[in-house]
């Protein structure tokens, strides 16, 4: 983890860049994802209103062409064996709450995202069982 004092760019935290490839039921192509994720630490004693972490997620493309031809539903060099979607925003908020619950934490999340192709029904569906299955996995973390 950087700290403020010890970044270049004068940022604290760490960033990486993500890429993944999903298949859900019924798609026929997988989705591609490419993202670049930035965590820090949240802490009151730097003036921040909580103690805990945060998280952000966005899309990224490798090259711009792509982004406006994703953006107009035209055609482009996109390769074609994926699936492109976008992770619009996204946002993971742990909240220590040490002094209330101890050993507890609170996490809130929001995700903001873009899959054309997919039916939106389906979207829902996958949109809500994404959701649980990220809270069953960090728990298992803790079991």
């Amino acid at each position: 983890e950087t700290d403020l004092s010890d970044s270049s760019l004068g940022i604290a935290g760490d960033a990486k860049l993500i890429r993944s490839l999903s298949k859900p039921p019924l798609i026929r192509k997988p989705l591609e994802f490419y993202n670049i994720m930035h965590a820090r630490k949240l802490s009151k004693e730097n003036g921040e209103m909580i103690n805990g972490y945060v998280c952000t997620t966005r899309s990224v493309w490798e090259k711009e062409e792509y982004a406006v031809a994703f953006a107009a539903g035209g055609k482009s060099d996109i390769p074609t064996n994926t699936s492109r979607s976008e992770l619009l925003l996204g946002v993971n908020i742990m909240r220590d709450l040490d002094g209330e619950l101890e050993g507890w934490c609170e996490l809130t999340t929001l995700s903001h995202m873009n899959s054309p192709g997919v039916p939106l029904s389906l979207a829902k569906r996958i949109g809500l069982s994404a959701a649980v299955n990220n809270i069953k996995s960090l728990q298992s973390i803790w079991e």
